[in-house]
């Protein structure tokens, strides 16, 4: 009986020590593990941050412009803008468009008709013979390089006339529209396009007569 309790206490030390020398090394390891796991979430959440910072920095917002500088941008530009215009104004003349014109209210024909193009300013032939001279015209140079003119020419005795015509970035085909009101009551809207094109000769205005001199009394002697 004796010797049974003995074996029994030699046999449960020897177990215990066995469990002792198998969890040691088991929690080593899981110490190891836990520090290896900090340092890593320490460098996950340092990169994060940086990147947060640097995030922040990117998308900082810009400093918007001072009044002055603004102002300095938009007169810039409008100066650019005329001088194009004025390039392009130069390009259209003394040139001149033969066109074909249909009136649309009365549902007429195509008729030939000729559109003028001299010192800065446009005529029409067949309105001049109702009475309007050329006029000034606006021109606006859009995004793709086309052109846009536009102008208004009024007569007492022959009415308004309204055109918008638009001209291709070569400069060689146009189409556009003419309203005419030769009266407060009626209004005859046309359409119009380009058949050809051809340069002409400057138009130079006519030498105004030499006024004659009046010749000077002689001096009455007293």
């Amino acid at each position: 009986m004796r010797n049974t309790v003995v074996w029994f206490i030699a046999l449960s030390f020897i177990v215990t020590c066995a469990s002792q020398a198998q969890a040691w090394p088991f929690g080593e390891k899981t110490k190891q593990t836990q520090a290896q796991s900090a340092v890593s979430g320490q460098g996950a959440s340092g990169a994060t941050q940086d990147q947060s910072q640097a995030s922040g920095k990117a998308e900082a917002p810009k400093k918007a412009p001072s009044p002055a500088q603004a102002d300095k941008a938009a007169a810039d530009a409008l100066a650019a803008n005329r001088a194009l215009i004025a390039k392009k104004k130069q390009a259209l003349n003394n040139t001149e468009w033969q066109i074909t014109i249909t009136n649309l209210t009365t549902k007429g024909k195509e008729e030939p008709d000729e559109i003028i193009f001299t010192g800065n300013q446009v005529k029409c032939v067949g309105m001049a013979k109702r009475g309007f001279s050329e006029t000034n015209y606006t021109l606006t140079v859009q995004e793709d390089g086309s052109l846009v003119w536009e102008t208004m020419q009024s007569s007492e005795e022959a009415g308004t006339a309204f055109w918008r015509g638009e001209i291709d970035s070569s400069l060689q085909t146009m189409h556009g529209a003419l309203s005419y009101q030769p009266d407060s009551e009626t209004t005859v809207d046309y359409m119009f396009a380009s058949a050809s094109k051809k340069s002409i000769p400057p138009q130079e205005k006519a030498a105004e007569p030499a006024q004659e001199k009046t010749p000077e009394k002689a001096p009455v002697k007293k």
